[in-house]
């Protein structure tokens, strides 16, 4: 998780999707993966993907999860 977001930072932005993915398909349970890669997509003007990862996170996550990711 931390690689994407130093290399998003460094403006390698292909790179950067690429590990912040692979973050959420190893730990797909954990809200801060989905938070990180769906804000990476927002800001490069993605928003049809960053709100399809949106419902796809609403699914993964149980409980409180969702809604504390959003908060």
């Amino acid at each position: 998780l931390w690689l994407g977001q130093v290399l998003g930072a460094g403006g390698q932005k292909e790179q950067a999707e690429t590990m912040l993915r692979r973050a959420v398909s190893l730990n797909d349970t954990v809200p801060e993966t989905w938070v990180t890669l769906i804000l990476h997509l927002a800001r490069q003007g993605r928003r049809d993907q960053a709100e399809a990862l949106l419902r796809q996170a609403r699914n993964k996550l149980v409980g409180d999860q969702f809604a504390a990711a959003l908060a």
